[in-house]
Formats: structure tokens, sequence, C-alpha cells
């Protein structure tokens, strides 16, 4: 018994260490009709004016040369489809990088939120970079939940970014 309880509670380690263990935090904007968990200790006070929300993970060492985050930008999506603007996406990343890897994947997020996802693989200023991002319609508005992350370090935030994603829901403006 002794050794099944030791080897549960050393499963119950890996699955937390191996999700990243993280606490959250919830955001909420009243204004755009939408909320988004974030890990609690993750900077949100540099937000760019183009954007609704970003939290950012600090630096972990010297070493670090690109600091991973989430943002979520909302636009008037002037009554274009959802796939067309995820189309238009595709054919501008296409013309502004040489050779970009481009996945494409419809989900809907475990509130019931149909989402289109495009996953970019891409080289710029000597970073190989991966943008993730999410494109979500509601109410003529378009959510857009962005994830950079350095190539190398995009598979250790994929289980974060989708419990991020899994958060997003919608609240009474």
């Amino acid at each position: 018994m002794k050794i099944l309880t030791k080897l549960t509670f050393i499963a119950l380690t890996l699955i937390m260490v191996s999700c990243g263990g993280n606490e959250f935090n919830t955001f909420t904007d009243n204004e755009n009709g939408f909320q988004i968990d974030y890990p609690i200790d993750w900077d949100t006070t540099n937000m760019d004016a183009r954007m609704s929300f970003m939290a950012r993970e600090d630096f972990k060492d010297s070493t670090d040369m690109f600091g991973e985050g989430f943002s979520v930008s909302v636009f008037d999506n002037q009554g274009v489809s959802l796939q067309s603007i995820v189309d238009e996406n595709v054919k501008m990343t296409n013309l502004y990088f040489d050779n970009p890897e481009i996945k494409e994947e419809k989900f809907t997020n475990e509130n019931g939120i149909d989402c289109i996802e495009i996953d970019v693989t891409y080289e710029t200023s000597g970073l190989n970079l991966n943008n993730t991002a999410v494109f979500i319609s509601n109410n003529n508005l378009l959510y857009t939940v962005t994830l950079s992350a350095e190539k190398h370090q995009k598979e250790a935030y994929q289980t974060l970014f989708d419990e991020i994603i899994n958060s997003f829901n919608w609240t009474e403006k």
C-alpha cells in the first residue's frame, strides 16, 4: 500500500511539473466582454495600448533572449467571417516572412467557444520564433489571443497556453 501511495504521489508531482503547476489570476475586460486566466507570477504592468491585455513571463536568467508571453487584442471584425480573417492572416504571414511554417486548426474551447488557431514558426533577427494566434469572434468583435515564444520553448509553453485559451470566456458587458 505504501508503494502505491508513493507512486501516486510521484505521478501527481510529475503531472504538476509537466503542466507547470501554475496558479492563475483572472483578468476581466467588461468593456469588451471577456475574461481570461493568466499565470499569477507573470507581469501584466507593461501594457501595449493596442492590446486589451498582456501578460509576460519575467526573464528567468541572463541566457533567456526572449520574454515569452501572450496578449489579447479586440477589433471590430467589420462583418467579415472568422475564416476569412484567418485566411488573410495566413496570406500576410506568407508575404511578410520567408518560408514560415504555418499550421491551422479549428476547435472549441472548454467554455464552448469556437476558435481557429494558426501556429506560425519563423526566423527573424537571429531568433527562431513561434507565434500561436487563436481567433475568436463574438458580436461583431474579433478577439485574438497570441502566444509568442522561442521555437525551442514552444513545447514547454503549449500546455500553459492551452489552459489560458480554455479559460477564455464571455462576460456581460
